[in-house]
């Protein structure tokens, strides 16, 4: 999830007044994003170069860190991005390569008539039982099952799961496997006030064996 809330973080949101600081002897500049004239979160920017190096979001206790930039074209990447809670490691990804990629602008575009909505309170979607029971095929128990496998996928407003992409693989038939249970999950859409919202999740599968 942290790539995907990466663009969301550095740009302000309806309503967010944007104020820039110095800090730190000249070495970090702090932009501090208020909404209400509250701090939502503080983006802080290399001062020398620009990049960003860590966003603090202190009503949640999280900070996102951004170290080993290297340039790729006229931009520079992080190498390493992670994620700290109340000063203890939650994640980190290491982003072993990076290359330059072609691809159409028109696979990118967005659906006709997309719009965008503030919502600073949503109701989160909640997971409920499986919708039918998906049992482990006889081929795939033992070492197969336990392959760690990683699946994108949008809870719809519908109340359906759409754009289900296996994003980290374990192999043919368990990615199959677990795409199968992630689909049986069946939950309550996200809401923004009374209108029911979709939600981008990632989630991680696999039977982990924890020893004694």
């Amino acid at each position: 999830m942290l790539l995907l809330e990466f663009p969301i973080l550095v740009h302000p949101l309806p309503g967010e007044t944007v104020s820039e600081l110095r800090k730190h002897a000249g070495r970090e500049i702090d932009i501090e994003f208020r909404f209400q004239n509250r701090v939502q979160r503080t983006l802080y920017l290399d001062a020398d170069t620009s990049v960003p190096t860590r966003i603090d979001i202190p009503n949640k206790g999280v900070v996102y860190l951004f170290h080993n930039y290297s340039a790729l074209g006229d931009h520079q990447f992080p190498h390493v991005l992670s994620v700290q809670r109340r000063g203890k490691p939650l994640l980190e990804v290491q982003v072993q390569q990076l290359v330059t990629a072609s691809f159409s602008r028109g696979s990118f575009a967005p659906p006709d008539g997309p719009s965008f909505r503030w919502c600073p309170n949503p109701t989160p979607a909640k997971m409920q039982s499986e919708k039918h029971h998906v049992p482990i095929p006889w081929p795939l128990r033992g070492e197969p099952i336990r392959r760690p496998v990683v699946i994108y996928g949008i809870m719809g407003p519908d109340g359906q799961w759409h754009n289900v992409t296996v994003v980290k693989s374990g192999g043919k038939e368990v990615d199959s496997f677990w795409t199968s249970v992630m689909v049986s999950q069946g939950f309550t859409p996200a809401m923004c006030g009374t209108e029911p919202v979709m939600r981008e999740v990632v989630q991680e599968f696999g039977l982990f064996v924890t020893p004694h």
